[in-house]
């Protein structure tokens, strides 16, 4: 599936996706890119809002692992069991999210996890980066969970 396809998605399944104006760049098998313009997203000092970071990597992390990896497959259902983010400094510029795909064997256990037992656990991290600098500035550490319709 394409970010644009996807994108469709999101805004038809998540309505916060269009409050926010959240824009899903890219999506592949490897990583998905995902923004929201500050100027929705922001606070009253003028830097990006903790919850529109949280949900910008939330969103950013579904995406990769729902229409990158799964592809949209509509006989699972995706839920986040958890997540813990980390605000390492004020987000003062237009932002962006990546979530790369975990390594090879995470992946792969999974995958036949999902196959054998119908259900599976995989934890993803996703950063929120700035234009003007390759520090990640807000960091996200999350454990989705994938059900095959009707476990």
């Amino acid at each position: 599936m394409d970010a644009k396809g996807f994108q469709s998605h999101l805004e038809q399944n998540i309505a916060l996706t269009k409050f926010m104006n959240f824009e899903l760049v890219s999506l592949s098998e490897t990583e998905a890119r995902g923004a929201a313009p500050l100027s929705k997203n922001d606070n009253h000092r003028g830097s990006a809002f903790g919850g529109s970071l949280y949900n910008t990597l939330v969103l950013t992390s579904y995406s990769w692992l729902y229409g990158g990896l799964l592809k949209g497959d509509s006989s699972l259902a995706l839920l986040i069991q958890n997540g813990e983010v980390e605000y390492l400094t004020e987000v003062l510029e237009e932002f962006e999210a990546v979530c790369k795909a975990p390594s090879d064997q995470a992946v792969k256990t999974f995958l036949k996890g999902l196959e054998s037992k119908g259900k599976a656990r995989i934890d993803l991290e996703s950063m929120i980066f700035v234009k003007s600098s390759q520090q990640p500035l807000a960091k996200l550490r999350s454990r989705f969970v994938a059900l095959k319709s009707g476990d």
